[in-house]
């Protein structure tokens, strides 16, 4: 009854701040414009059944974990903005867990949860990463009893394989140290029984991981595979920039990271060398390093780095600290590790945070202004067309019953498929063409337009076309994700 008591009070005590968290990022999913990527999962969502969402996977290089969720959301007729909810719900779990069962001060979580770490980048722009604090945490808990609790140790693994593909290494390594654990537990015991047993929990992760290579098998049909071939020293010398460019994006130190870096080995020497008094490294330090040369290495030649996608490198670091605390009964080990944490969080509230703000001050997208304009002001029957599909694909979640057309693959618009084909691009005078050609009975075209380099332009030569045609509607200041749009009403004669 004690520790029941104890638990109750101690979750009375962490209401307050999950409920601070809460309206926080409330206020911030109201203000915040969903984007091209947040409106790409939502339209999957709305085309596809949950076979063809699993093999649409090869161009999008996701697990398909994420849209199966947004899947009944959609098809249930739950506005677009509870993606953002369910979001904001996987990171409110990942945040209890965090206050309730890690071992960190009291002070030390409270400063966490309230760091760009937990806020506003996971819970309020709904994407796959929201998924990963919970399951790193509820896999740190479950780490001291994994030799028992082997199938739900495996099942944590096998949904961390299924949240992201920045996962995967740090999911292979979970698994690889699982395998040597146990052959020596069985080397040292010859207990034929508790070794076997293992492989209960193990089974689930390899069927994840082949599930995984399921959706991802002909990834080489993507536009996003551009596999390249590099000397060691150019692979040496790309890492390099990229962790750069990783500790500038979210910590703000650029070049000079090499003081964090010494900070964290130095963290991590005390406790090999001080403290165990061995000269092995601790399994989750080889865990966290392999995880993070791993990530370095995908932002290197297949995704390009975001705030997002780096953040996954800190709730890796905290897993490696919540186990290492459990391990490494201390007080001046667990005194440095919560100096790492507090170091971290502070160090990217200084770097972070002004997003957070530009959020909620500026536009993140246009789409939902241009969107309300097209449906006020825009008759239905009317020829829209686009030079950016994957920008203008954001406004198709707030469209009543416009449509926009793809004058590049002549088919409606709707979520965009990353495969060799939309690569293609057309001219001035085949736009001309494809118009007189499929719609001449049309004698104006409304052009959605952008002319941002982050966003892809199938047209070439489309300034020729609008000629000297002024914009009926113009985002006003500038955005953050470069969704700024211009509409342009164009009359043709044939």
């Amino acid at each position: 009854m004690t520790c029941v008591a104890k638990r109750s009070d101690k979750v009375f005590f962490f209401l307050f701040p999950i409920s601070i968290y809460i309206i926080i990022n409330l206020i911030l999913i109201k203000i915040h414009e969903p984007w091209r990527d947040e409106a790409l999962q939502w339209l999957i969502a709305e085309k596809l059944s949950p076979i063809e969402i699993i093999s649409e996977m090869k161009y999008q290089g996701h697990p398909a974990l994420w849209y199966l969720l947004i899947f009944p959301l959609n098809r249930l007729g739950f506005p677009y903005y509870s993606a953002n909810l369910l979001s904001l719900g996987f990171m409110v779990v990942g945040v209890f867990i965090f206050l309730m069962y890690s071992p960190f001060p009291i002070y030390v979580r409270i400063i966490g949860i309230f760091s760009p770490i937990f806020l506003y980048f996971y819970p309020v722009i709904s994407r796959s990463y929201c998924l990963i604090p919970s399951i790193l945490f509820l896999i740190a808990s479950t780490y001291p009893n994994r030799h028992t609790k082997t199938f739900i140790y495996g099942l944590l693994i096998a949904l961390l394989i299924q949240t992201h593909i920045l996962m995967l290494g740090m999911a292979v390594l979970l698994v690889l140290f699982w395998i040597i654990e146990s052959i020596r537990n069985y080397l040292q015991t010859q207990n034929r029984e508790m070794f076997f047993s293992q492989w209960k929990g193990l089974f689930l992760p390899l069927l994840s991981f082949i599930f995984l290579l399921i959706q991802l098998s002909g990834v080489k049909s993507s536009s996003w595979y551009h596999p390249q071939n590099n000397s060691l020293i150019n692979l040496l010398n790309v890492l390099y920039v990229k962790i750069n460019v990783i500790f500038d994006t979210i910590f703000g130190i650029g070049k000079n990271n090499a003081w964090f870096l010494l900070y964290w080995f130095v963290v991590f020497l005390v406790i090999t060398v001080v403290v165990e008094k061995k000269r092995s490294i601790p399994v989750s330090l080889l865990i966290i390093i392999g995880s993070l040369f791993y990530q370095f290495f995908v932002y290197a030649f297949v995704y390009v780095e975001s705030i997002q996608k780096i953040i996954t490198c800190i709730f890796i670091l905290l897993w490696g600290l919540w186990v290492e605390w459990d391990r490494i009964q201390d007080r001046i080990i667990h005194w440095l590790y919560s100096s790492v944490i507090i170091f971290l969080s502070l160090m990217m509230m200084a770097k972070l945070n002004p997003d957070i703000v530009l959020d909620y001050k500026n536009l993140y997208s246009d789409s939902r202004n241009i969107a309300n304009y097209i449906n006020r002001n825009v008759p239905e029957d009317s020829l829209l067309i686009t030079n950016s599909d994957p920008a203008a694909s954001a406004l198709l979640p707030y469209l009543d019953k416009h449509t926009i057309m793809n004058p590049v693959t002549g088919e409606k618009l709707s979520y965009i498929q990353w495969n060799q084909d939309r690569l293609r691009i057309i001219n001035d005078q085949q736009l001309s063409e494809w118009i007189k050609t499929n719609f001449p009975e049309k004698r104006e075209v409304y052009l959605i337009f952008l002319d941002t380099i982050r966003n892809e332009n199938h047209n070439d030569g489309i300034e020729q076309f609008i000629g000297s045609n002024k914009p009926i509607y113009q985002t006003k200041g500038i955005t953050i994700t470069d969704e700024a749009y211009d509409l342009y009403k164009i009359d043709v004669n044939w």
